[in-house]
C-alpha cells in the first residue's frame, strides 16, 4: 500500500505543480483531439482519468487548507 500511495503522490497532491500537470494533461488531450492526432473515442476514454486527476489535486489542497483553518481556531 505504501508503494501505491508513493506514486499517487507524484501526480496528486497539495502541490501547485500537480493541479498545473492535470490541467496542462487536459489542455494536452483536447488540442490533440483538435489536431485530429486522437480519435473521439480515445479522448473520451483519457478525459475521465484527467478529470479525476486535476479533481483529486484540488481536492486535496481544500483539504489542507480546511485543515489549516481548523487548527487556526
Amino acid at each position: 500500500m505504501k508503494f501505491l500511495n508513493s506514486i499517487v503522490g507524484y501526480f496528486v497532491g497539495e502541490d501547485s505543480k500537480k493541479r498545473q500537470m492535470g490541467l496542462g494533461a487536459g489542455l494536452v488531450c483536447s488540442m490533440a483531439y483538435m489536431m485530429d492526432y486522437i480519435s473521439l473515442d480515445m479522448y473520451e476514454a483519457l478525459m475521465p482519468f484527467v478529470i479525476i486527476w486535476t479533481g483529486a489535486a484540488f481536492s486535496s489542497r481544500l483539504s489542507k487548507l480546511q485543515n489549516a483553518v481548523k487548527a487556526s481556531k
